[in-house]
């Protein structure tokens, strides 16, 4: 998992966490990179009580998510009615700053190894 992590094109990397929703229950839909509505999947679930999570990836090879690239979806909640969960989810990791404004604003951070971790538990 830690190697194909490295040769995806963003696109790639976003098809993969909807992916890894759908393997877990969740029902996907990808936003087209044209529309850029910067919400890239939504997750829906609707046993045992309706869930609707707006997921947005970060596709970085090298550079940590900022405390700006966080602001910037916050709005992601508004944006779209019966969220219960705004999650970002990046290839790489976080700075200290963008984690603790994340969670000042209940966003959800998934980083590189926590993706890892969830292709593993698909594989088995």
């Amino acid at each position: 998992a830690e190697i194909a992590l490295n040769s995806l094109t963003p696109l790639d990397f976003e098809k993969l966490i909807a992916h890894i929703f759908e393997a877990e229950g969740w029902e996907t839909e990808l936003n087209s990179p044209a529309e850029d509505q910067e919400i890239d999947i939504i997750a829906r679930k609707r046993l045992p009580v309706p869930l609707k999570f707006l997921i947005q990836t970060n596709y970085y090879e090298e550079s940590k998510v900022t405390p700006k690239d966080v602001h910037q979806y916050n709005s992601l909640k508004e944006q779209e009615p019966n969220t219960d969960r705004v999650i970002m989810i990046t290839s790489s990791t976080y700075t200290d700053q963008a984690k603790e404004l994340a969670r000042s604003l209940d966003i959800k951070t998934f980083d590189r190894d926590h993706v890892i971790r969830m292709i593993n538990q698909i594989d088995q």
